[in-house]
């Protein structure tokens, strides 16, 4: 019960039937409103939920709009066992990505990794449907990646980089669900969420006939696409912070601090290597720093050095929350933590410097 409509009149008959009808809309439409505002309130709390359980899981530390949505739409379609395709940049964590699938699809069977890219086209079909023993010069009787991922899911990445003789095979899995071992005659009926990941260009390879359409098709009936780290600068801060800890737990040094206009230069780079090179330039501060604090000037340093983004040809131009967030924090440092007299430096009140603080996550 969600709620009452109560009615009174002064004696008989005083109501009618198309009053009743009226009422009974009446009743109807808010009962809709207040389905719709439990339903708003509801998403929020599992946005928020999922942020939370998120921030927990390895790399995958977000603020950013763009990869809340991502993660949101990846607890939709992980139950649903088809393929999903997954594009992105090397580096932006693709294989982060598949795993929260597996993760999320409630299957209980193992997540298998396999990278197209680093197997040699003359072991790849027994790497991925098994052999038997004499199959080929030293073959044993060995399951294929497709069979230890029974009950699970197969990761597929840099699919792109599948010899074409071997993409018919794959296509037939797909459409059939059936394996065959390199040697044998015997056909398995498997149960395996296939994924898959690329850093290239499907639709040029497929108008350069490098690889199938039709295989294509079936391997993307879910798309996802992983942005890149240049368009989610609001991640760069959570990120630095887990991976500098991370660091300080791995090798057993005190955790750096980092300054804040530190993290405003990181934000500033286009990071072209993603996620993979934010780390590397993290961990070469962190060697250098033993828990000091981690200044501006030592990122311009590290991003100078090899892998570094060179900020000078890639900053990006703030925008007006990043520089109202630069503001606030600015009035802070001046005002040595004081909320009070910092809102007197940024020239608001201090309830509303208090409101900002919690929406730029800013700490006194």
């Amino acid at each position: 019960l969600l709620g009452c409509v109560y009615l009174d009149g002064r004696g008989r008959d005083r109501f009618t039937a198309d009053d009743l009808t009226t009422l009974e809309l009446l009743a109807l439409h808010g009962a809709v409103l207040r389905d719709n505002q439990s339903g708003r309130r509801r998403l929020h709390r599992e946005r928020e939920s999922l942020k939370g359980r998120l921030a927990a899981r390895d790399e995958t530390i977000i603020r950013s709009d763009k990869m809340v949505k991502l993660y949101e739409d990846i607890r939709t379609i992980a139950p649903i066992g088809v393929p999903v395709f997954i594009s992105g940049e090397a580096g932006s964590g693709k294989e982060l990505v598949a795993s929260a699938l597996h993760a999320f699809s409630g299957r209980k069977g193992a997540y298998i990794p396999l990278n197209c890219a680093a197997i040699p086209e003359t072991l790849f079909e027994s790497e991925l449907f098994g052999s038997r023993r004499g199959a080929f010069h030293e073959a044993t009787d060995k399951p294929g990646k497709l069979e230890l991922a029974t009950g699970g899911t197969l990761f597929l990445d840099e699919v792109a980089d599948m010899a074409l003789t071997l993409q018919p095979k794959l296509l037939r899995f797909l459409e059939n669900g059936e394996v065959t071992r390199l040697g044998d005659t015997r056909a398995k009926k498997l149960d395996v969420r296939v994924v898959t990941a690329t850093n290239r260009d499907v639709a040029a390879l497929i108008a350069a006939n490098q690889f199938r359409d039709d295989l294509f098709q079936r391997l993307s009936c879910f798309t996802l696409r992983v942005p890149p780290l240049r368009e989610r600068p609001e991640d760069i801060e959570p990120l630095t912070r887990y991976f500098l800890g991370r660091f300080a737990r791995e090798y057993n040094w005190p955790e750096p601090r980092v300054a804040d206009s530190a993290l405003q230069a990181l934000a500033r780079f286009q990071w072209p290597g993603n996620v993979r090179q934010l780390r590397n330039v993290l961990l070469r501060l962190a060697v250098q720093a033993q828990g000091r604090l981690i200044s501006e000037r030592e990122v311009l340093a590290a991003a100078d050095g090899p892998g570094g983004p060179e900020p000078a040809r890639v900053a990006i131009f703030p925008t007006l929350e990043e520089m109202e967030r630069q503001h606030l924090r600015a009035a802070l440092e001046r005002a040595e933590g004081n909320i009070s007299d910092a809102a007197l430096l940024a020239g608001i009140a201090r309830s509303t410097f208090y409101q900002k603080m919690k929406k730029y996550d800013i700490s006194s």
